[in-house]
């Protein structure tokens, strides 16, 4: 798969605990699911089954994040106006995400009007590992 056409990867360290830096942009509704997609295979050295933390998110509009799961468990995360969420912040708002049986890694952006979203992202899994790291 591929990003949507609404996602611009701002910075994409490789390997096993890198950070991506993805916006999704637009200056009109992005209804369509697809062009606001982050796909997680689709970032740097992805390998089987990758898995993604997010570390921070800032925005601005109104928007709706998914987290997808492969059992439909999505968790929906609606965000207004102008925000930011780091640290403790995102755990305690996706702390529900824990009971999704099988999260894919992937995250949808969708929106009724302009927005920008801006997502800090670490691999956690899925992902090769770093060559100075020991076994």
């Amino acid at each position: 798969m591929a990003h949507g056409t609404a996602v611009s990867v701002l910075s994409d360290q490789s390997k096993i605990n890198g950070v991506a830096t993805i916006r999704v942009c637009s200056t009109a509704a992005v209804a369509d699911a697809a062009a606001g997609r982050i796909d997680a295979s689709a970032l740097a050295d992805a390998d089987t089954d990758p898995r993604l933390q997010i570390e921070s998110i800032r925005w601005s509009g109104a928007c709706t994040l998914t987290i997808d799961d492969d059992e439909d468990d999505n968790l929906l995360v609606n965000l207004t106006g102008n925000g930011y969420w780091t640290g403790l912040a995102i755990k305690n708002q996706l702390a529900t995400l824990e009971g999704s049986t099988d999260p894919t890694g992937n995250i949808t952006v969708t929106s009724t009007g302009a927005c920008t979203v801006i997502v800090e992202l670490r691999k956690i899994a899925g992902y090769d590992n770093r060559s100075d790291y020991g076994n």
